[in-house]
């Protein structure tokens, strides 16, 4: 009984969720034809899934006469339910654009009147599935992203958001709220010309929660206002952080929260004093800065000038100052910690004759760095030797390796672009797609397979070429569950990127390698574009959401989250299969 009725609560709560967006879709953007797909399929899914909440209620009831008795309101209106869809799909299917606007209106607010309704008579309830549901990281993970996601969404249809006081669309709306807490950059309307202050202001304070971590930055709050962590939050934390300790959460919190803020105000600064030589002395400098600073650290890629960074691509100290908070950005607090702590140990014995004991560097800080450095530069000379006679022909020299560079540091999945992103090669599509794909390091705010898996696949490689049963990288054996996770995430990330490129080659008409590019750049969450994102149907823009949000939550963290773990009680005789 305990377990139906919990099935009946997260039935009610999927349908609110379900009803809520499919009402932001019929009256908060353009009526195309994708778009009213969308709404119809949520309406029957919310049709099917109110029947079998009823009927699951129903059956697992002891007395049907009793059943009936106490819940006729609910069976009167689903009653009322069904008669007021038929109605709906009547005039969806056989009258005019303008009646179709209008008509289902009181359907529809009644529908939702009733969820909500029906969600607040429950709440007690709830609270219970809602407390156990959140005892696992991965989900309260996975939820507290969708949750900030709509809800910044909301946001940015709000008229105030807007520069033309017109609310925009929900998909336009929920596609620039995902890329803003995804911290990926990818834009189905331009930024700058599209939102207002508020607007972009919105969007910095998504890229920064979506940047932290929103267990972190709730968390932090919390710590400010004088509240107790809970050892739920606790949990997540420690398993967005892949900290085991979990008496250190409250320091390593406290130090991740400083050390960005930190960063963020040093870039800033430069970045104002850069700017005001371009907009004079004023709030835009100071804005301009500060929004940069947070998409730069935060490996956004929002920019809040036409073209992005272009107009900048010869200014030294500006890419210089992007591209040093991209990096520290994607290298993660874990090895930034390290490395300092390794760097003051040795500036101290230097300085002083008495020896202070030095914290060596982990193996996941030397993969990060060695992996990080090897992929800059050799970005920067493949990306060079590639459009030096095409792209970067008209620039002058320092330009040319200035953006070459600046262009190899973005693909940490940054976004940003100081040259035109349209026009490239397709050899550079290729190696720029193979960049995003492999991303920043675990625990960053970068996105791809991250640089730490790469480097345990590279160490996994050169062991089957030695014939070697260990997987050795820098002298250090990797463990053997370590590798078959790395191997997971490449396998599970490949099929994502396989199976999203399908689709959209079916929906869009456009180039396979600008396809490729952009989907790999949303599950990267990079944000570089080949200018095909703002031009895409709705149902491609939902593709590329979903994409955004798999790739800044990662493959794994999905799986643990929706997966229902049984333990092997049966061992089974193991056989053998020729892979030759």
């Amino acid at each position: 009984m305990v377990v139906k009725e919990s099935t009946s609560n997260k039935l009610i709560l999927s349908i609110l969720v379900i009803a809520v967006i499919s009402l932001f879709l019929q009256f908060g953007s353009d009526q195309t034809f994708a778009v009213m797909l969308v709404v119809n399929i949520l309406d029957f899914a919310i049709l099917i899934l109110f029947g079998l909440e009823i009927s699951l209620r129903y059956f697992s009831a002891r007395s049907k006469r009793e059943f009936i008795r106490k819940n006729v309101v609910d069976i009167a209106f689903f009653f009322v339910f069904v008669i007021l869809f038929a109605y709906s799909k009547y005039i969806t299917f056989t009258h005019t654009a303008y009646e179709l606007k209008y008509m289902p209106v009181k359907y529809m607010i009644l529908r939702n009147a009733f969820f909500v309704i029906k969600i607040i008579s429950r709440f007690n309830k709830l609270n219970v599935v809602i407390k156990n549901f959140t005892k696992n990281p991965a989900q309260t993970t996975l939820v507290s992203f969708m949750g900030v996601i709509l809800v910044g969404a909301i946001l940015l249809m709000l008229p105030h958001a807007s520069t033309t006081k017109m609310p925009v669309g929900f998909i336009d709306a929920l596609f620039t709220s995902t890329s803003a807490v995804c911290v990926t950059g990818l834009t189905a309307v331009d930024t700058a010309a599209r939102f207002s202050l508020f607007g972009q202001v919105v969007i910095m304070f998504l890229i920064q929660c979506g940047g932290l971590g929103i267990m972190i930055f709730t968390s932090f709050t919390a710590y400010l206002i004088g509240s107790r962590v809970s050892l739920e939050d606790k949990l997540t934390i420690s398993y967005m952080l892949d900290e085991r300790d979990m008496s250190q959460i409250s320091k390593v919190l406290s130090r991740i929260i400083y050390l960005t803020f930190s960063i963020e105000a040093v870039g800033a600064l430069i970045l104002i004093f850069s700017f005001s030589e371009h907009f004079g002395f004023g709030w835009k400098p100071i804005y301009y800065g500060i929004f940069h600073a947070v998409s730069a650290f935060c490996n956004a890629g929002f920019s809040v000038f036409p073209g992005n960074l272009e107009m900048f691509k010869s200014n030294t100290i500006v890419n210089f100052t992007i591209c040093g908070l991209i990096i520290l950005g994607g290298l993660s607090f874990i090895v930034i910690t390290n490395v300092a702590q390794n760097f003051i140990a040795r500036f101290k014995n230097y300085i002083h004759a008495k020896k202070v004991r030095v914290r060596k560097l982990t193996l996941n800080t030397k993969i990060v760095i060695v992996v990080t450095t090897i992929l800059i530069f050799g970005g920067l000379l493949i990306i060079y030797a590639l459009e030096h006679e095409s792209q970067l022909l008209n620039y002058d020299i320092k330009t040319q390796y200035l953006a070459a560079f600046f262009q190899s540091v973005t693909l940490r999945t940054a976004g940003f672009n100081t040259i035109d992103m349209t026009v490239l090669r397709v050899p550079t599509y290729l190696v720029m797609t193979l960049w995003m794909f492999i991303g920043g390091a675990a625990g960053s705010t970068a996105g791809g397979i991250k640089v730490n898996v790469f480097g345990i696949i590279y160490g996994y490689i050169k062991s089957i070429i030695k014939g070697s049963t260990d997987v050795v990288v820098f002298k250090t054996a990797i463990a053997r569950q370590q590798v078959s996770r790395a191997l997971l995430i490449v396998f599970l990330s490949i099929s994502a990127v396989f199976f999203a490129v399908f689709l959209m080659s079916l929906v869009e008409d456009a180039d396979l390698v600008k396809i490729i590019f952009e989907v790999t750049s949303a599950f990267g969450t990079v944000g570089l574009t080949a200018g095909i994102t703002p031009t895409l149907t709705a149902i491609g823009k939902l593709i590329l959401i979903a994409m955004m949000y798999l790739g800044r939550l990662g493959p794994l963290t999905m799986i643990a989250a929706l997966a229902v773990y049984k333990k092997d009680v049966v061992r089974y005789p193991e056989g053998y299969v020729d892979i030759n």
